[in-house]
């Protein structure tokens, strides 16, 4: 950009003649520009991230590889060269007058780096590229698929620490409906479940109930996958996926430590060691680590956590590098989930109200995980990556819920062992069931894929081989650990547990693996992909199928599947690209039917068409997208009931979700980012055996979502370093539930946030109001209507998860 436009843009934002005139006195004539190519190719580096260190100056290389930084001040500088996939770059540079001619090559490497300091305030919330977990080795301009990337500066500047606090803000068609928030991620993508847990690396970690949510302290990017990515993985769900990319070595030496103080009790400090342990920079290491205390908007609600994530880097030659990464994750806090329950309609509990008791007891989480990666160059086209995972996740827990005679007026309750026992009754008494919430999980994940290139006359050929395969196991104990009434109008909590809570140790006597539910499921899967390549790559067509070998170990069901996938993508103009995509998905299901078989897989089809455009130069994004999915076999509850077999199921259900979704990324002009999306989801049940379903919509769930952030820096004059941010979310007639029958909520989802930052050479601050209209907003709404007779009768009721009122967080952080 001009100095003449950014000055004008201070000009018209300010209304300030002085900072206008000290704004020129800051211009000047010197310009750095250059050329970057691929080492082994010789072709240009498109996207890639050049920055003066500790400055914002920045800009990224055009579409012939070129770069051009104007108006730089004379003095030192470190010159840097950053682009996923490829191996950091810095150069020193005196400068006295101009121009400058600085040219890079690029080598290959397997690491992807989001947050390497050189790339300042320049172009924070767009990467071009996919990271290399994702497989692809394309940009994703030319992917026919939409495939979004939060990047951790986003996360960094929005202060989002885990998954479930709002990431889902960021991208189009994706929300967070609640749920055990404080356990794992719940994130809908465009109207179905992903699952428990996410990708990390790539590679599939969920397990039931597990593993915890990342941290964003480990987390290097999020990758959010639309539809079903067969080239990844077919046993995910026809909605899409998110995959968690790691921090790891960058091979710049630097740390950096943070700490936040925030409403609720919360104080947070962090720290990240980044560096080489040897002179030729072969080794090279990173630590980062994390501490967490946060009490709660809720009554006694609480969570410490504490995260640990060492990593390795070795480069054994110019063509192989090994990377070993590992992360420890500890939580203790309340209760899984934070609903609350009235029979007088939603919002009827103020949002400081909680059914947590301190006497209830506190859960603890253990989690941790282990990555090792091997990536092999065999020539200038081909590579061959290995690499595994092991995660192991322990959870002693608890979870509370609604219990007979709640509000019942013909119940009454009694709470003995507290003051010689007292007794209450009404129709605002709710009775508290507690139960065990204790998971061991563990997953071994391996994975082998070949990349490459190769042309066949006038067809470029790019080539995907995959094999993966993964084992993962589980033991779980829901029991009951007793109940404990609350009057919800005058609530008293209790201090030292009541006999009508069970003896927690008592019943956690015998070791899970003696007392808990078990599941065991391996899988093993192949898949093949060859995009080719017409008109020196202007049209690219997509042909590729994936193999699943589906074992339940437990149940002695095996299922095998083949999904194919089709692409198309055309760049029809510069930086423009038009794409349609067929893809299928595969879920094994656990539910038995009346004569004791597995219930066939649910299947998934989506139909999907977009176009893709970079604008200035590559800093700006659009994605616009249409999609049709059609999901098959969904279990359900067989009718009429059969009294022998009530736990029977029969697959017959289907669901379509269809939609439109927008999605806007990138830096406006210097200094102004912006990222924004809209969505439009129409996700209904076309078939089911209760015909009054037909036609409903699925639950967690918005007709429309819209997300808008907004980030800018000044860039000269007397407010230079100083910024501004804020954000907006609105979701429009939302339907709530955890299964298929969602429920209409009579609220939307309104939220502003505002914050105010600055950032010097080495120390920044950020400080950030959410929520700043005090709106109540809350999640995963559902109605009950009266169940049961006599005194065990629960009254019709209502749940719902509310959200925090204003809150801040600040943030100070301080680079070496």
């Amino acid at each position: 950009m001009s100095a003449s436009s950014t000055l004008s843009l201070g000009r018209l934002s300010l209304g300030l003649p002085l900072l206008f005139a000290t704004s020129i006195a800051f211009a000047q004539n010197i310009v750095i520009q250059g050329h970057i190519t691929n080492s082994a190719t010789g072709k240009p580096v498109v996207g890639a991230s050049v920055a003066l260190r500790g400055t914002t100056v920045g800009t990224d290389t055009d579409a012939n590889g070129d770069y051009r930084l104007p108006n730089v001040a004379p003095g030192n500088y470190t010159l840097g060269i950053r682009m996923v996939g490829y191996a950091t770059q810095e150069r020193q540079l005196e400068l006295t007058d101009g121009p400058y001619e600085q040219n890079f090559v690029l080598t290959e490497a397997q690491h992807d780096l989001d947050e390497v300091s050189v790339t300042g305030v320049h172009n924070r919330y767009r990467r071009p590229n996919p990271s290399s977990s994702l497989r692809l080795g394309e940009p994703l301009l030319e992917a026919p698929q939409n495939v979004q990337v939060v990047t951790n500066q986003l996360l960094a500047d929005q202060q989002i620490f885990t998954p479930v606090e709002g990431i889902t803000r960021n991208v189009s068609g994706a929300v967070a409906p609640g749920h055990w928030n404080n356990v794992y991620a719940r994130i809908n993508i465009r109207g179905f479940n992903t699952g428990f847990g996410s990708l990390r690396n790539g590679m599939s970690t969920g397990n039931y109930f597990g593993p915890l949510a990342e941290d964003a302290s480990f987390i290097d990017r999020v990758e959010f996958v639309k539809g079903p990515g067969g080239f990844l993985l077919s046993n995910s769900d026809a909605g899409g996926f998110y995959n968690v990319v790691l921090k790891a070595p960058t091979g710049v030496s630097r740390k950096s430590v943070g700490l936040t103080l925030g409403s609720f009790g919360q104080y947070r400090a962090t720290a990240d060691i980044d560096g080489k342990l040897s002179k030729d920079n072969k080794l090279q290491y990173r630590l980062n680590v994390m501490g967490q205390s946060l009490d709660s908007y809720q009554g006694y609600d609480f969570n410490r956590k504490v995260a640990l994530a060492p990593s390795l880097r070795y480069q054994l030659d110019d063509k192989t590098t090994i990377t070993a990464q590992y992360v420890y994750q500890y939580s203790n806090f309340s209760v899984a989930g934070n609903y609350v329950f009235s029979p007088n309609g939603y919002k009827s509990l103020s949002q400081d109200f909680s059914v947590y008791d301190p006497s209830m007891g506190s859960s603890r989480v253990n989690d941790h995980s282990s990555f090792a990666n091997i990536e092999h160059h065999l020539n200038d086209n081909w590579k061959v990556t290995g690499q595994v995972g092991y995660l192991r996740y322990a959870m002693r827990g608890l979870s509370n819920w609604i219990a007979a005679g709640s509000f019942n007026p013909n119940a009454t309750f009694t709470v003995s062992g507290v003051n010689g026992g007292r007794a209450i009754a009404g129709t605002n008494v709710l009775n508290r069931s507690l139960f065990l919430y204790d998971v061991d999980n563990t997953t071994l994940v391996g994975q082998a894929f070949l990349n490459g290139t190769v042309e066949t006359g006038p067809v470029q050929h790019r080539i995907i081989v995959g094999l993966d395969a993964s084992s993962k196991s589980y033991a779980a104990d829901f029991g009951a650990a007793g109940f404990l009434p609350l009057d919800i109008t005058q609530p008293t909590y209790y201090s030292t547990a009541p006999t009508s809570l069970s003896d927690q140790d008592a019943l956690r006597a015998r070791s899970l693996d003696q007392r808990g539910a078990k599941g065991l499921t391996r899988y093993t899967g192949l898949y093949v992909q060859d995009e080719l390549g017409f008109f020196d790559n202007v049209l690219r067509l997509t042909v590729a199928a994936r193999f699943s070998a589906n074992n339940n170990v437990t149940a002695r069901v095996k299922q095998n599947v083949v999904t194919p996938r089709f692409g198309l993508s055309a760049t029809v103009l510069p930086n423009t690209a038009v794409y349609a995509v067929y893809d299928q998905s595969y879920i094994a299901q656990t539910a038995f039917d009346i004569d004791n078989n597995l219930l066939p897989a649910q299947r998934g089809k989506n139909i999907e068409a977009g176009i893709k455009r970079e604008w200035m130069d590559g800093r700006f994004s659009t994605t616009v997208a249409a999609f049709n999915i059609n999901k098959t076999n969904i279990a359900q509850s067989l009718q009429p009931i059969n009294p022998q077999f009530p736990n029977a199921q029969v697959a017959i259900g289907e669901v379509r979700s269809r939609g439109i979704e927008a999605d806007f990324t990138g830096e406006l002009v210097s200094g102004l980012n912006l990222v924004a999306n809209y969505s439009l989801l129409d996700a209904t049940i076309t078939k089911d055996n209760n015909e009054a379903n037909i036609g409903r919509r699925l639950g967690g769930t918005a007709k429309h979502n819209s997300n808008a952030w907004l980030n800018y820096r000044f860039q000269r004059g007397a407010l230079k370093g100083f910024g501004l941010s804020g954000g907006m979310q609105w979701q429009v007639e939302r339907y709530a539930g955890l299964g298929n029958q969602g429920v209409k909520l009579p609220d939307n989802y309104y939220r502003l946030d505002a914050g105010v930052s600055w950032q010097g050479e080495h120390l920044g601050v950020n400080l950030l109001v959410n929520n700043i209209t005090n709106r109540y907003n809350y999640a995963a709404g559902a109605f009950t209507a009266a169940s049961g007779t006599g005194a065990a009768a629960i009254g019709s009721y209502y749940t719902w998860q509310p959200e925090a009122p204003t809150s801040f967080r600040l943030t100070a952080g301080y680079s070496f």
